[in-house]
Protein backbone atom coordinates (compact mmCIF):
# COMPACT_ATOMS: atom_id res chain seq x y z
CA UNK A 1 0.00 0.00 0.00
CA UNK A 2 1.53 3.29 -1.30
CA UNK A 3 1.50 6.51 0.98
CA UNK A 4 -1.59 7.77 -0.49
CA UNK A 5 -3.84 5.10 -0.06
CA UNK A 6 -2.61 4.95 3.82
CA UNK A 7 -3.74 8.44 3.83
CA UNK A 8 -7.46 7.47 2.32
CA UNK A 9 -7.79 4.77 4.56
CA UNK A 10 -7.22 6.79 7.85
CA UNK A 11 -9.70 9.40 6.42
CA UNK A 12 -12.33 7.04 5.26
CA UNK A 13 -11.40 5.68 9.60
CA UNK A 14 -12.36 8.98 10.77
CA UNK A 15 -15.13 9.90 8.76
CA UNK A 16 -16.57 6.49 9.59
CA UNK A 17 -15.96 7.48 13.72
CA UNK A 18 -17.59 11.04 13.10
CA UNK A 19 -20.73 9.00 12.01
CA UNK A 20 -21.20 6.89 14.21
CA UNK A 21 -20.59 9.56 16.68
CA UNK A 22 -23.09 11.83 14.90
CA UNK A 23 -25.87 9.10 15.37
CA UNK A 24 -25.01 8.77 19.12
CA UNK A 25 -25.75 12.31 19.20
CA UNK A 26 -29.16 12.15 17.07
CA UNK A 27 -29.96 9.15 18.92
CA UNK A 28 -29.80 10.95 22.19
CA UNK A 29 -31.37 14.13 20.88
CA UNK A 30 -34.67 12.20 19.67
CA UNK A 31 -34.74 10.35 22.54
CA UNK A 32 -34.91 14.10 24.22
CA UNK A 33 -37.47 14.94 22.07
CA UNK A 34 -39.79 11.73 22.83
CA UNK A 35 -39.36 12.13 26.44
CA UNK A 36 -40.42 16.17 25.80
CA UNK A 37 -43.23 15.10 23.53
CA UNK A 38 -44.56 12.40 25.97
CA UNK A 39 -44.27 14.42 29.30
CA UNK A 40 -45.80 17.94 27.57
CA UNK A 41 -47.89 15.54 24.86
CA UNK A 42 -50.64 18.48 25.13
CA UNK A 43 -48.28 20.60 23.26
CA UNK A 44 -48.59 19.07 19.69
CA UNK A 45 -52.49 18.70 20.44
CA UNK A 46 -53.94 19.00 16.77
CA UNK A 47 -57.72 19.51 17.78
CA UNK A 48 -60.05 18.28 15.01
CA UNK A 49 -62.24 20.56 13.24
CA UNK A 50 -65.46 20.19 15.83
CA UNK A 51 -62.88 20.34 18.50
CA UNK A 52 -62.00 23.56 17.78
CA UNK A 53 -65.67 24.77 17.52
CA UNK A 54 -65.87 23.69 20.86
CA UNK A 55 -62.77 25.15 22.17
CA UNK A 56 -63.53 28.49 20.44
CA UNK A 57 -66.49 29.05 22.49
CA UNK A 58 -64.37 28.16 25.62
CA UNK A 59 -62.64 31.34 24.43
CA UNK A 60 -65.51 33.40 24.10
CA UNK A 61 -66.47 34.95 27.63
CA UNK A 62 -70.49 34.81 27.19
CA UNK A 63 -70.70 31.56 26.59
CA UNK A 64 -71.07 29.65 30.19
CA UNK A 65 -71.79 25.65 29.12
CA UNK A 66 -69.94 24.38 26.44
CA UNK A 67 -71.43 20.98 25.23
CA UNK A 68 -69.63 18.90 23.06
CA UNK A 69 -72.21 15.60 22.24
CA UNK A 70 -70.92 12.98 20.14
CA UNK A 71 -70.56 9.27 19.25
CA UNK A 72 -68.73 6.84 20.25
CA UNK A 73 -64.91 7.49 19.42
CA UNK A 74 -65.60 11.05 18.05
CA UNK A 75 -62.57 12.69 20.42
CA UNK A 76 -65.18 14.26 22.86
CA UNK A 77 -62.96 13.00 26.03
CA UNK A 78 -60.06 14.17 24.16
CA UNK A 79 -61.77 17.59 24.22
CA UNK A 80 -63.02 17.99 27.68
CA UNK A 81 -59.19 16.57 29.39
CA UNK A 82 -57.49 18.70 26.79
CA UNK A 83 -59.44 21.66 27.17
CA UNK A 84 -59.96 21.26 31.08
CA UNK A 85 -55.86 21.09 31.47
CA UNK A 86 -55.45 24.12 29.78
CA UNK A 87 -57.73 26.12 31.91
CA UNK A 88 -56.42 25.12 34.95
CA UNK A 89 -52.67 26.05 33.12
CA UNK A 90 -54.05 29.49 32.19
CA UNK A 91 -53.33 28.90 28.48
CA UNK A 92 -53.90 26.88 25.87
CA UNK A 93 -50.51 25.26 25.39
CA UNK A 94 -50.81 24.01 21.66
CA UNK A 95 -50.99 28.23 20.36
CA UNK A 96 -49.71 29.59 23.42
CA UNK A 97 -53.56 31.41 23.79
CA UNK A 98 -54.48 32.89 27.10
CA UNK A 99 -57.41 30.74 28.34
CA UNK A 100 -60.21 33.30 29.67
CA UNK A 101 -58.89 33.18 33.72
CA UNK A 102 -55.64 33.93 35.16
CA UNK A 103 -54.20 30.63 37.00
CA UNK A 104 -54.33 29.71 39.42
CA UNK A 105 -58.12 28.64 39.10
CA UNK A 106 -60.16 25.54 41.18
CA UNK A 107 -61.69 22.99 39.06
CA UNK A 108 -64.23 20.22 38.62
CA UNK A 109 -64.38 16.67 36.71
CA UNK A 110 -67.22 14.56 37.05
CA UNK A 111 -67.28 11.07 35.39
CA UNK A 112 -69.80 7.83 36.23
CA UNK A 113 -68.12 5.52 38.84
CA UNK A 114 -64.92 5.36 40.06
CA UNK A 115 -63.95 1.85 38.99
CA UNK A 116 -64.60 1.77 35.67
CA UNK A 117 -65.26 5.45 34.36
CA UNK A 118 -62.96 6.93 36.56
CA UNK A 119 -60.71 4.76 36.94
CA UNK A 120 -59.98 2.84 33.67
CA UNK A 121 -60.93 6.06 31.23
CA UNK A 122 -60.60 9.39 33.29
CA UNK A 123 -57.33 9.20 34.97
CA UNK A 124 -55.50 7.56 32.19
CA UNK A 125 -56.65 10.44 30.06
CA UNK A 126 -55.31 12.47 32.41
CA UNK A 127 -51.95 11.58 32.87
CA UNK A 128 -52.20 11.38 28.77
CA UNK A 129 -52.65 15.27 28.64
CA UNK A 130 -51.14 16.93 31.95
CA UNK A 131 -47.74 17.97 31.12
CA UNK A 132 -46.00 16.17 34.38
CA UNK A 133 -43.61 19.19 34.23
CA UNK A 134 -46.67 21.58 35.73
CA UNK A 135 -47.91 19.12 37.48
CA UNK A 136 -47.10 19.40 42.17
CA UNK A 137 -48.69 16.22 43.23
CA UNK A 138 -51.89 14.35 43.56
CA UNK A 139 -53.53 12.50 45.86
CA UNK A 140 -55.58 9.58 46.35
CA UNK A 141 -58.98 8.36 48.16
CA UNK A 142 -59.87 5.29 50.05
CA UNK A 143 -60.51 3.55 46.46
CA UNK A 144 -56.50 4.91 45.39
CA UNK A 145 -58.11 6.70 42.40
CA UNK A 146 -55.81 10.23 42.57
CA UNK A 147 -58.88 12.96 43.34
CA UNK A 148 -56.80 15.37 43.78
CA UNK A 149 -54.42 16.90 41.32
CA UNK A 150 -52.57 20.02 42.02
CA UNK A 151 -50.74 21.98 39.74
CA UNK A 152 -47.36 23.87 40.10
CA UNK A 153 -49.29 27.06 39.25
CA UNK A 154 -51.70 26.62 42.03
CA UNK A 155 -54.70 25.22 40.71
CA UNK A 156 -56.69 22.57 42.10
CA UNK A 157 -58.59 19.86 40.75
CA UNK A 158 -61.26 17.73 41.87
CA UNK A 159 -62.64 14.92 40.86
CA UNK A 160 -65.81 13.24 41.43
CA UNK A 161 -68.63 10.86 40.60
CA UNK A 162 -72.58 11.14 40.53
CA UNK A 163 -72.63 8.09 42.65
CA UNK A 164 -72.06 10.30 44.94
CA UNK A 165 -74.35 12.70 47.48
CA UNK A 166 -75.76 15.37 46.00
CA UNK A 167 -74.89 16.89 49.50
CA UNK A 168 -71.30 16.64 49.01
CA UNK A 169 -71.51 18.48 45.81
CA UNK A 170 -73.22 21.63 47.18
CA UNK A 171 -71.15 24.36 49.14
CA UNK A 172 -68.32 24.61 46.33
CA UNK A 173 -67.02 27.41 44.78
CA UNK A 174 -64.90 27.42 41.73
CA UNK A 175 -63.91 28.34 38.44
CA UNK A 176 -64.69 25.55 36.10
CA UNK A 177 -67.21 21.93 35.82
CA UNK A 178 -66.49 19.63 33.71
CA UNK A 179 -68.73 16.64 32.78
CA UNK A 180 -67.85 13.41 30.94
CA UNK A 181 -70.88 11.56 30.42
CA UNK A 182 -74.49 12.72 30.98
CA UNK A 183 -74.59 14.50 34.22
CA UNK A 184 -77.80 14.23 36.94
CA UNK A 185 -79.67 17.55 37.20
CA UNK A 186 -79.41 17.88 40.51
CA UNK A 187 -75.58 17.91 40.91
CA UNK A 188 -75.86 20.11 37.74
CA UNK A 189 -77.45 22.66 39.85
CA UNK A 190 -76.18 21.94 42.90
CA UNK A 191 -72.24 22.94 40.47
CA UNK A 192 -73.82 25.68 38.71
CA UNK A 193 -74.21 27.43 42.21
CA UNK A 194 -70.65 27.16 43.03
CA UNK A 195 -69.67 28.73 39.83
CA UNK A 196 -71.54 32.06 40.40
CA UNK A 197 -68.60 33.56 42.30
CA UNK A 198 -66.05 33.23 39.84
CA UNK A 199 -68.40 33.28 36.40
CA UNK A 200 -67.32 30.19 36.20
CA UNK A 201 -67.88 27.88 32.81
CA UNK A 202 -69.60 24.48 32.99
CA UNK A 203 -67.72 22.01 30.50
CA UNK A 204 -69.77 18.61 28.94
CA UNK A 205 -69.13 16.11 26.88
CA UNK A 206 -71.36 13.34 26.20
CA UNK A 207 -72.63 10.23 23.82
CA UNK A 208 -76.58 11.32 24.48
CA UNK A 209 -77.65 7.68 26.25
CA UNK A 210 -79.75 9.48 29.30
CA UNK A 211 -80.27 12.48 31.22
CA UNK A 212 -82.70 14.04 28.40
CA UNK A 213 -83.02 16.71 30.99
CA UNK A 214 -80.21 18.36 28.99
CA UNK A 215 -81.46 18.18 26.15
CA UNK A 216 -84.61 20.11 27.18
CA UNK A 217 -83.75 22.61 29.34
CA UNK A 218 -79.98 23.53 27.49
CA UNK A 219 -79.51 22.69 24.39
CA UNK A 220 -83.08 22.85 22.74
CA UNK A 221 -83.71 26.80 25.09
CA UNK A 222 -81.95 28.74 22.41
CA UNK A 223 -79.92 30.48 25.29
CA UNK A 224 -77.10 32.32 24.02
CA UNK A 225 -74.98 32.04 27.08
CA UNK A 226 -75.41 27.52 26.16
CA UNK A 227 -72.58 26.53 22.84
CA UNK A 228 -73.40 22.83 22.21
CA UNK A 229 -71.83 20.90 19.19
CA UNK A 230 -72.60 17.89 17.94
CA UNK A 231 -69.93 15.65 16.54
CA UNK A 232 -70.19 11.97 15.14
CA UNK A 233 -67.72 9.03 14.65
CA UNK A 234 -66.79 9.43 11.33
CA UNK A 235 -65.65 13.08 11.47
CA UNK A 236 -63.19 11.78 13.96
CA UNK A 237 -59.61 11.89 11.39
CA UNK A 238 -57.82 9.77 13.43
CA UNK A 239 -60.01 6.53 13.08
CA UNK A 240 -60.02 4.43 9.76
CA UNK A 241 -63.47 3.72 7.49
CA UNK A 242 -62.90 -0.13 8.41
CA UNK A 243 -63.14 0.29 12.08
CA UNK A 244 -66.17 2.58 12.60
CA UNK A 245 -68.13 0.05 9.95
CA UNK A 246 -66.61 -2.92 12.27
CA UNK A 247 -68.15 -1.28 15.22
CA UNK A 248 -71.50 -0.27 13.44
CA UNK A 249 -72.12 -3.59 12.80
CA UNK A 250 -72.31 -4.58 16.38
CA UNK A 251 -75.43 -2.19 17.14
CA UNK A 252 -78.91 -1.86 16.94
CA UNK A 253 -80.59 0.67 14.46
CA UNK A 254 -81.19 2.74 17.25
CA UNK A 255 -77.84 2.57 18.63
CA UNK A 256 -76.36 3.88 15.86
CA UNK A 257 -78.00 7.02 15.94
CA UNK A 258 -76.41 7.82 19.42
CA UNK A 259 -72.91 6.02 19.21
CA UNK A 260 -72.31 6.56 15.29
CA UNK A 261 -74.05 9.79 14.77
CA UNK A 262 -74.26 11.69 18.55
CA UNK A 263 -78.13 11.99 18.29
CA UNK A 264 -79.84 11.49 21.37
CA UNK A 265 -81.32 7.84 22.03
CA UNK A 266 -84.29 8.92 23.68
CA UNK A 267 -85.58 10.53 20.67
CA UNK A 268 -84.60 8.03 18.05
CA UNK A 269 -88.08 6.69 18.66
CA UNK A 270 -89.56 10.06 17.57
CA UNK A 271 -93.28 10.03 15.98
CA UNK A 272 -92.51 13.18 14.36
CA UNK A 273 -89.19 13.20 13.33
CA UNK A 274 -90.23 15.75 10.34
CA UNK A 275 -90.75 18.51 12.93
CA UNK A 276 -87.47 20.85 13.09
CA UNK A 277 -87.78 23.46 15.24
CA UNK A 278 -85.85 25.88 12.94
CA UNK A 279 -88.49 24.84 10.30
CA UNK A 280 -91.77 25.00 12.00
CA UNK A 281 -91.55 27.51 14.68
CA UNK A 282 -92.13 31.11 13.97
CA UNK A 283 -92.42 34.53 16.02
CA UNK A 284 -95.43 35.19 17.64
CA UNK A 285 -97.66 37.87 15.13
CA UNK A 286 -100.87 39.33 15.45
CA UNK A 287 -103.25 36.97 13.51
CA UNK A 288 -105.16 39.12 10.77
CA UNK A 289 -109.00 39.30 11.36
CA UNK A 290 -110.17 37.79 8.00
CA UNK A 291 -107.59 33.85 8.45
CA UNK A 292 -110.03 31.10 9.27
CA UNK A 293 -109.51 30.37 13.30
CA UNK A 294 -110.10 26.80 14.64
CA UNK A 295 -110.03 25.24 18.22
CA UNK A 296 -109.76 21.54 19.42
CA UNK A 297 -110.21 20.79 23.04
CA UNK A 298 -108.80 17.41 24.64
CA UNK A 299 -110.14 17.23 27.97
CA UNK A 300 -109.47 14.76 31.30
CA UNK A 301 -111.58 14.46 33.98
CA UNK A 302 -107.80 14.78 36.42
CA UNK A 303 -105.54 15.82 34.73
CA UNK A 304 -104.96 19.02 32.46
CA UNK A 305 -107.36 20.57 30.27
CA UNK A 306 -105.40 20.78 26.93
CA UNK A 307 -107.15 23.55 23.99
CA UNK A 308 -105.43 24.50 21.02
CA UNK A 309 -105.81 27.39 18.62
CA UNK A 310 -104.93 27.44 15.35
CA UNK A 311 -105.95 30.09 12.20
CA UNK A 312 -105.39 29.44 8.10
CA UNK A 313 -104.22 31.70 6.08
CA UNK A 314 -104.95 32.17 2.33
CA UNK A 315 -102.30 29.90 1.26
CA UNK A 316 -104.09 27.61 3.39
CA UNK A 317 -101.11 27.34 5.95
CA UNK A 318 -101.73 26.15 9.49
CA UNK A 319 -100.46 28.26 12.32
CA UNK A 320 -100.72 26.70 15.98
CA UNK A 321 -101.00 30.17 17.73
CA UNK A 322 -102.26 29.80 21.67
CA UNK A 323 -102.21 26.74 24.03
CA UNK A 324 -104.11 26.10 26.94
CA UNK A 325 -102.77 23.50 29.14
CA UNK A 326 -104.34 23.73 32.97
CA UNK A 327 -106.91 21.99 35.68
CA UNK A 328 -110.21 23.42 34.78
CA UNK A 329 -114.30 22.59 34.74
CA UNK A 330 -115.81 22.51 31.43
CA UNK A 331 -117.58 25.31 31.98
CA UNK A 332 -114.02 27.24 32.40
CA UNK A 333 -112.81 25.58 29.19
CA UNK A 334 -115.30 27.56 27.48
CA UNK A 335 -114.80 30.82 28.61
CA UNK A 336 -111.36 30.37 27.55
CA UNK A 337 -112.77 29.81 24.05
CA UNK A 338 -115.06 32.23 23.89
CA UNK A 339 -112.48 35.05 25.28
CA UNK A 340 -110.18 34.04 22.41
CA UNK A 341 -113.34 33.88 19.84
CA UNK A 342 -114.16 37.52 21.22
CA UNK A 343 -110.81 39.20 21.85
CA UNK A 344 -108.36 37.59 19.39
CA UNK A 345 -109.54 36.26 16.29
CA UNK A 346 -112.68 34.67 15.19
CA UNK A 347 -113.02 30.65 15.31
CA UNK A 348 -115.22 30.45 12.21
CA UNK A 349 -114.00 27.06 11.14
CA UNK A 350 -115.19 25.74 14.57
CA UNK A 351 -114.32 23.84 17.73
CA UNK A 352 -113.27 20.14 18.01
CA UNK A 353 -113.99 18.30 20.91
CA UNK A 354 -112.28 14.32 21.73
CA UNK A 355 -114.90 11.57 21.06
CA UNK A 356 -114.49 10.63 24.92
CA UNK A 357 -116.02 14.25 26.05
CA UNK A 358 -119.68 12.82 25.70
CA UNK A 359 -119.23 9.81 28.23
CA UNK A 360 -118.92 11.51 31.47
CA UNK A 361 -122.47 12.15 32.34
CA UNK A 362 -122.07 11.46 36.52
CA UNK A 363 -123.15 14.59 37.33
CA UNK A 364 -125.95 15.04 34.56
CA UNK A 365 -124.82 16.77 31.44
CA UNK A 366 -121.16 15.56 29.80
CA UNK A 367 -118.25 17.68 28.77
CA UNK A 368 -119.20 17.97 25.59
CA UNK A 369 -123.01 18.97 26.22
CA UNK A 370 -121.06 21.90 28.81
CA UNK A 371 -119.31 23.17 26.52
CA UNK A 372 -121.49 23.15 23.48
CA UNK A 373 -124.19 24.74 25.52
CA UNK A 374 -122.02 28.02 26.19
CA UNK A 375 -120.45 28.00 23.37
CA UNK A 376 -124.01 28.20 21.04
CA UNK A 377 -124.57 31.17 22.75
CA UNK A 378 -122.09 32.63 20.55
CA UNK A 379 -122.59 30.86 17.35
CA UNK A 380 -119.22 28.61 17.90
CA UNK A 381 -120.08 25.32 16.81
CA UNK A 382 -118.75 22.34 18.63
CA UNK A 383 -117.69 18.95 16.65
CA UNK A 384 -116.35 15.52 18.05
CA UNK A 385 -113.10 15.07 16.64
CA UNK A 386 -112.06 11.98 14.62
CA UNK A 387 -110.87 8.57 16.17
CA UNK A 388 -108.58 8.44 13.32
CA UNK A 389 -105.02 8.02 15.34
CA UNK A 390 -103.34 6.45 12.65
CA UNK A 391 -104.70 8.13 9.78
CA UNK A 392 -104.43 11.55 12.07
CA UNK A 393 -100.42 11.18 12.58
CA UNK A 394 -100.09 10.68 8.90
CA UNK A 395 -101.90 13.60 8.07
CA UNK A 396 -99.82 15.94 10.55
CA UNK A 397 -96.59 14.91 9.17
CA UNK A 398 -97.97 15.65 5.62
CA UNK A 399 -98.86 19.01 7.19
CA UNK A 400 -95.43 19.16 8.49
CA UNK A 401 -93.62 18.28 5.38
CA UNK A 402 -95.59 17.59 2.06
CA UNK A 403 -94.49 15.50 -1.01
CA UNK A 404 -92.83 18.74 -2.27
CA UNK A 405 -91.28 18.95 0.80
CA UNK A 406 -93.12 22.31 1.98
CA UNK A 407 -93.97 22.37 5.08
CA UNK A 408 -97.81 24.21 5.72
CA UNK A 409 -98.07 23.68 9.72
CA UNK A 410 -96.05 26.63 12.15
CA UNK A 411 -96.23 26.66 16.08
CA UNK A 412 -95.66 29.80 17.60
CA UNK A 413 -92.65 29.54 19.42
CA UNK A 414 -93.40 31.04 22.77
CA UNK A 415 -96.32 27.64 23.17
CA UNK A 416 -94.17 25.45 25.22
CA UNK A 417 -96.05 22.66 25.68
CA UNK A 418 -96.89 21.21 22.21
CA UNK A 419 -93.17 22.37 21.28
CA UNK A 420 -92.38 19.83 24.43
CA UNK A 421 -94.96 17.61 22.68
CA UNK A 422 -93.63 17.16 19.37
CA UNK A 423 -90.52 16.95 20.67
CA UNK A 424 -91.15 14.14 23.23
CA UNK A 425 -93.50 11.94 21.82
CA UNK A 426 -92.40 8.36 20.89
CA UNK A 427 -94.09 5.38 19.20
CA UNK A 428 -94.41 2.57 22.37
CA UNK A 429 -92.25 -0.27 20.88
CA UNK A 430 -89.41 2.05 19.25
CA UNK A 431 -86.61 0.35 21.86
CA UNK A 432 -87.79 -3.35 20.04
CA UNK A 433 -85.62 -4.57 17.35
CA UNK A 434 -87.06 -5.12 13.79
CA UNK A 435 -87.37 -8.51 14.53
CA UNK A 436 -89.64 -8.12 17.74
CA UNK A 437 -91.22 -5.03 16.15
CA UNK A 438 -94.66 -5.22 15.77
CA UNK A 439 -96.05 -4.88 12.14
CA UNK A 440 -98.24 -1.76 13.67
CA UNK A 441 -96.66 0.68 15.63
CA UNK A 442 -98.52 2.40 18.44
CA UNK A 443 -97.34 5.68 20.46
CA UNK A 444 -97.01 5.81 24.22
CA UNK A 445 -100.40 7.26 25.19
CA UNK A 446 -98.21 9.91 27.02
CA UNK A 447 -96.92 13.86 25.93
CA UNK A 448 -100.05 14.17 23.43
CA UNK A 449 -102.56 16.15 24.60
CA UNK A 450 -101.49 19.39 22.15
CA UNK A 451 -100.96 16.85 19.57
CA UNK A 452 -104.42 14.96 19.63
CA UNK A 453 -105.53 18.83 19.08
CA UNK A 454 -103.42 18.84 16.33
CA UNK A 455 -103.96 15.67 14.93
CA UNK A 456 -107.82 16.20 14.80
CA UNK A 457 -107.67 20.13 13.30
CA UNK A 458 -105.02 18.77 10.27
CA UNK A 459 -107.57 15.25 9.44
CA UNK A 460 -110.55 18.10 8.58
CA UNK A 461 -108.75 19.51 7.05
CA UNK A 462 -108.44 23.27 7.80
CA UNK A 463 -109.34 25.55 5.00
CA UNK A 464 -109.27 29.43 4.73
CA UNK A 465 -112.73 30.65 4.44
CA UNK A 466 -112.94 33.48 2.11
CA UNK A 467 -116.41 34.54 3.73
CA UNK A 468 -116.86 35.59 7.19
CA UNK A 469 -119.94 33.34 8.05
CA UNK A 470 -122.15 34.15 11.00
CA UNK A 471 -122.58 30.43 11.43
CA UNK A 472 -120.45 27.57 12.34
CA UNK A 473 -118.47 25.74 9.15
CA UNK A 474 -118.01 22.59 10.67
CA UNK A 475 -120.15 19.82 9.22
CA UNK A 476 -121.39 16.93 10.96
CA UNK A 477 -124.05 13.99 9.81
CA UNK A 478 -126.47 16.62 9.39
CA UNK A 479 -124.72 19.24 6.81
CA UNK A 480 -123.16 22.07 8.20
CA UNK A 481 -124.30 23.12 11.65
Amino acid sequence: MDRLDQVNVVKIEDIQAEIEELEKQEYVILKTIESYENRNKINFFKPHEKQQFAIDAVKNNRKKVIIFQGSNRSGKTTWLITTLVSLLLGEFPWSKEATRFKSPIRARLFGEDWLHHIGQVIIPKLKEWVPLDHLAHTKKNNQGIEYLWYFKNGSILEIMTYEQATEQVEGWSGHVVAADEPMPRDKYIACKRGLVDYDGIFLMSFTPLKEPWIYDELITKGDPAVAAYGVNITENPYLTKDAIAEFERSLTDEEKEARIKGQWLHLQGLVYKEFDPKTHLVQPFKVPAHWTGYCAIDTHPRTEQAVTFAAVDEGERVFITHEVFSHAAPEEVAEWIISHHINKYKLTGGVLIEPGSQGDKNRGDSTYDIIAQKLWKFKIGLELGSKDLDGGILQVKRFLKSPNNIPSLFIFDNLDRTYYEFTHYLWGDWRKSEVDRGAKQKPKDKDDHMLENIRRICLLPPRYLKTYYSKPVIQNKAGIL
